[in-house]
């Protein structure tokens, strides 16, 4: 059951490599920050979305449910890595981005505008995951909850930015 939560956890894998990637991006002086496993998991989170992620209400509700699940399984993750928040796990930055999206009003939007808005939620969400703008004493936090809280911060913040800005365009 573990390894299932490694597995999960660390994007299918995808964290464990390119967490490892990030550190040769380090010593070579390119940003890690942006190119590592937390890129990984906000493009599985990008990826969930393309295909069909509900807004609205739905959204909202399913985005709840995935993050009560993510934090226990992250909390193992954890304790099996050994290293409080690995860099590896990047289920955080997957749930974090689906924050950013969830209850945005997409359904009048034509193909490129909700293109738009996936693109501005990833870049948003980024900036405010890699800066820890919302609120950087909340890693500290223990376990699972610990590793989401500022992604899910991140992402609600990406999320009320985006809120206002098509609820204004929607009325023009």
């Amino acid at each position: 059951m573990r390894s299932v939560c490694v597995f999960l956890s660390t994007g299918f894998g995808s964290g464990l490599f390119l967490s490892r990637a990030a550190e040769r991006f380090r010593k070579w002086g390119l940003p890690a920050k942006w190119t590592g496993s937390g890129l990984a998991g906000t493009l599985i989170g990008a990826g969930a979305a393309a295909l069909g992620c509900p807004g609205g209400r739905p959204g909202v509700l399913l985005t709840l449910g995935i993050t009560i699940a993510a934090v226990p399984v992250t909390g193992a993750a954890e304790e099996v890595l050994g290293t409080k928040d690995d860099p590896a796990i990047n289920l955080d930055e997957t749930v974090g981005y689906l924050w950013a999206l969830a209850g945005l009003p997409l359904a009048g939007l034509g193909c490129w505008e909700r293109v738009g808005v996936l693109a501005a939620a990833f870049a948003l969400f980024r900036i405010f995951d890699v800066f820890k703008l919302p609120a950087p004493g909340v890693q500290r936090l223990q376990g699972g909850l610990g590793i989401m809280a500022d992604d899910v911060l991140a992402g609600l913040l990406a999320n009320g930015c985006l809120q206002a800005v098509l609820r204004t365009a929607l009325k023009a």
